[in-house]
């Protein structure tokens, strides 16, 4: 029976109690199972059973409370193709891998050492093939002296081994190096660099013509101008493609002015070419694909979509808070934030940049003074030293390329091409190709199109979420209280007919029939009052 308030009466003196009675007297009212059975079991060994099942017990429900939290912050990764009848075709940016033309050059007085070092090197290398091809009878030609008459040896062994050492030295080694190699300006790289209407012959996008005016000009310091199909400053305009294949998608012929390429600028001839979502900013030295010319080059593209998860069960970032190039224009990369990391380490060390990007038009690029401050900071960046906080953004579109070539034009196709330059107008491009030859050095074929509409979708996927958490939890409560599989209900017996001759060797108090209930109410034996 219940007992009402009016038989409750409160102590008539405050007892002073020990530490010791207060978790006596704990260990007693407890509802937990176990905790009394240790301090009320006469025998020793009924105690150290309790105590043991008590330990197991709150083991077993940390290690479950920490792979709950485990779980709760870890996330599984789903893969899933999705089909779709059209896909949104990339931006294609594509750049001459000469920065600056030869011809610009000549006017511009801070150019002038490069030029120099052109034409000593042409003059010392042509020198130096003469003298290689020249007879050893040429080299051991005797010289006459008009005031004896007589003839002597004009070469010694010693002498002749130090001219074929001399000889066999790089040129570059003999005539110096220009001592130092500006960095051009953006005004520079617009006036003397290569211009879309030159490096654009022709194009084509699904068998529709289109020309340099659907090209956007980007520039960066390796290349110099760049150009950019289906680019984001179109605003809404972008492409969209819905079939598959080579003959579909974006086809390029392009002239790269090989006649105007500078030595001491650029080791390598063609483009380079780098497919990339259009809101995110081209990196083509970075990511990009250099194609040689005498090719023509098919490039089959596959889309994959990644969506990452944030905190607090990944680190990825939408860009809001983090710092990036040209945030204003293009939405957030980790290349862009790393190179921003990396430009703001040398405008503040070196009070130069090396990027004449729009975010530094008030800071100077670097010069040959500073030389030694920019060199420390690309090291540092190149191994990877700086400390730049640079995650990887939550949403990702990346194009997987594959490549296959062949060598063209064909010799007896070179006469068609020619005929389309010439009616095309192009005629710098017409009359700098006189033959097969000087087509295969001046002209790259590109086309860029989808394997298959079908794209790759990688997501992270949470393993559990708030409410996934605390349904776990309170169903794994209600197995352990419920359904008496915890170790301390299986000790009182609920599961008790293997468990009945032991428990009541333990003590004669146990009624192996007793359960507990636990539904939303306190857990006490059945048919005791409260």
């Amino acid at each position: 029976m219940k007992r009402s308030s009016a038989d409750y009466s409160p102590p008539s003196k405050l007892k002073h109690t020990s530490l010791v009675d207060v978790l006596h007297g704990f260990a007693n009212e407890t509802t937990a199972h176990g905790i009394p059975r240790i301090i009320d079991r006469p025998k020793l060994i009924s105690k150290i059973f309790w105590s043991v099942l008590v330990i197991v017990a709150f083991v077993v429900f940390f290690w479950q409370t920490y792979q709950l939290a485990k779980n709760y912050y870890a996330f599984n990764t789903k893969i899933n193709l999705i089909n779709s009848q059209s896909v949104a075709f990339p931006a294609v940016t594509v750049c001459n891998l000469n920065r600056l033309k030869r011809s610009k050059l000549i006017n511009s007085d801070r150019w002038t050492d490069v030029l120099m070092y052109e034409t000593d090197y042409d003059d010392t290398y042509y020198d130096t093939q003469s003298s290689e091809h020249t007879s050893p009878i040429d080299k051991l030609e005797p010289s006459f002296n008009p005031e004896n008459g007589n003839v002597t040896s004009a070469t010694s062994n010693d002498t002749e081994e130090n001219t074929l050492a001399r000889n066999k030295r790089p040129v570059s080694d003999r005539i110096g190096r220009p001592s130092q190699i500006p960095t051009p300006t953006r005004q520079e790289l617009t006036d003397m660099g290569h211009r879309a209407e030159d490096l654009i012959l022709e194009c084509k996008f699904n068998n529709r013509k289109c020309d340099h005016t659907d090209f956007i000009t980007t520039q960066n310091q390796e290349y110099g101008n760049c150009f950019t199909f289906n680019g984001d400053s179109h605003g809404g305009s972008f492409k969209r493609i819905t079939k598959t294949g080579s003959k579909f998608g974006l086809h390029m012929t392009l002239y790269i002015e090989h006649s105007e390429y500078v030595g001491a600028l650029t080791k390598d001839i063609g483009v380079r070419i780098m497919t990339h979502p259009r809101d995110i900013m081209p990196n083509p030295e970075d990511v990009g694909l250099s194609l040689s010319p005498g090719f023509s080059t098919n490039m089959g593209i596959r889309q994959v979509e990644i969506k990452r998860l944030p905190h607090p069960h990944g680190s990825c970032t939408n860009g809001e808070d983090k710092n990036y190039l040209m945030n204003n224009r293009y939405n957030y990369s980790i290349l862009s934030c790393q190179k921003k990391c990396f430009l703001n380490k040398m405008a503040s060390d070196c009070n130069c940049v090396v990027n004449s990007y729009d975010d530094y038009k008030g800071i100077q690029l670097c010069n040959q003074t500073q030389r030694h401050c920019r060199q420390r900071i690309e090291k540092l960046y190149y191994s990877e030293s700086l400390e730049c906080d640079c995650p990887a953004p939550c949403r990702e579109t990346i194009y997987n390329t594959q490549t296959t070539f062949s060598v063209w034009p064909e010799d007896r196709y070179y006469n068609y091409l020619s005929d389309d330059i010439f009616k095309s107008k192009k005629y710098d491009a017409y009359f700098a190709m006189n033959n097969i030859f000087d087509a295969r050095q001046n002209l790259v074929q590109a086309k860029i199109y989808f394997q298959e509409l079908n794209y790759e979708l990688v997501e992270q996927v949470p393993a559990n979420t708030n409410k996934s958490l605390a349904v776990r939890n309170v169903s794994y409560s209600r197995l352990v209280r419920e359904e008496g599989t915890d170790i301390e209900s299986a000790a009182q017996g609920r599961q008790g007919q293997y468990w009945q001759p032991f428990i009541l060797s333990l003590g004669p108090e146990l009624n192996p029939k007793q359960f507990f209930i636990v539904a939303d109410k306190l857990a006490i034996p059945t048919g005791t009052e409260a």
